[in-house]
């Protein structure tokens, strides 16, 4: 199973994950509920909301959606998970304003969604496949994002951090159920040792630690994992958190994705886009 065709899976019960929010600090959990409806919805208190058809709020170094009126944050790891695991007829409920970062991946998302999907025997959403480049850009910054055709679905990926042990990483990841769960979904979030207290002083990261994020300093990674390169983790996050955000697009997408320097924000643009060329507003 890939993302590349309809979501053909549902839950079979609820799966609940519970933790800290990376940014708050504070507890908070997160409960998939099975739907009746194809796609994947947010609950608010004005009624089930289907995700594509929320806004997004900010976009400085998260992903900050607009729910019903409620901002919810850090939605991306799983949002990745459902997406790239082909889980449609999904409810999903946050309690505390964020989804708890769990390890600083998405790997205990999709386990927990694994153990509990079955095929769904409903309607689903076929995919948007791209037949012209559709590009964001922001020049200034050396940031771009776009989609280009391409029978399936992958992710090229540059990142780019002079002056530091990461310097300048490409990737390219073919997408599909195997290369997520084995390739993109361990790769944890990460952030560097010199910038804690300035994203301390902008309300964030208050419940990130060695334990749910990969840190590097100036020699290089203070918690790399056993059996990756540290380099690899951190290209592979971005991939994760790439696939997070174009899941706001509401249904499978087929295309070559490219991400050079971008970020959340670039990435909610490039959502944008792509919804006003396949709305699904009003359709179920």
């Amino acid at each position: 199973m890939s993302p590349l065709s309809c979501s053909s899976y549902t839950l079979g019960e609820e799966v609940l994950f519970r933790g800290e929010g990376l940014h708050s600090g504070n507890p908070c959990e997160v409960v998939l509920l099975p739907f009746e409806r194809p796609g994947i919805w947010f609950h608010s208190d004005r009624g089930p909301v289907p995700i594509w058809e929320v806004g997004f709020s900010g976009g400085f170094r998260r992903t900050v959606a607009v729910v019903g009126g409620v901002s919810l944050q850090t939605l991306e790891h799983l949002t990745a998970a459902l997406w790239c695991l082909g889980v449609g007829g999904v409810l999903v409920r946050v309690f505390g304003g964020e989804v708890p970062i769990m390890d600083g991946s998405a790997l205990p998302f999709a386990q927990g969604i694994l153990g509990s999907r079955v095929p769904s025997d409903g309607s689903c959403l076929d995919p948007f496949e791209v037949y012209a480049p559709i590009l964001e850009e922001d020049a200034a910054a050396g940031r771009l994002a776009g989609v280009y055709p391409f029978d399936g679905l992958k992710v090229l990926c540059l990142l780019d951090y002079p002056g530091t042990p990461l310097g300048t990483l490409y990737r390219e990841v073919l997408v599909n159920q195997e290369t997520f769960l084995e390739q993109i979904a361990p790769c944890r979030t990460f952030g560097f040792r010199g910038e804690v207290e300035d994203l301390l002083s902008r309300g964030l990261i208050r419940g990130g630690g060695l334990h749910n994020a990969l840190v590097i300093d100036r020699e290089g990674p203070i918690n790399g994992a056993q059996g990756i390169d540290f380099r690899e983790e951190c290209v592979g996050h971005k991939v994760l958190d790439v696939l997070g955000d174009l899941a706001f697009l509401g249904r499978p997408l087929k295309g070559a994705v490219v991400s050079m320097r971008s970020g959340h924000g670039i990435h909610h643009r490039l959502v944008a886009r792509l919804r006003s060329l396949c709305p699904l507003r009003g359709v179920l």
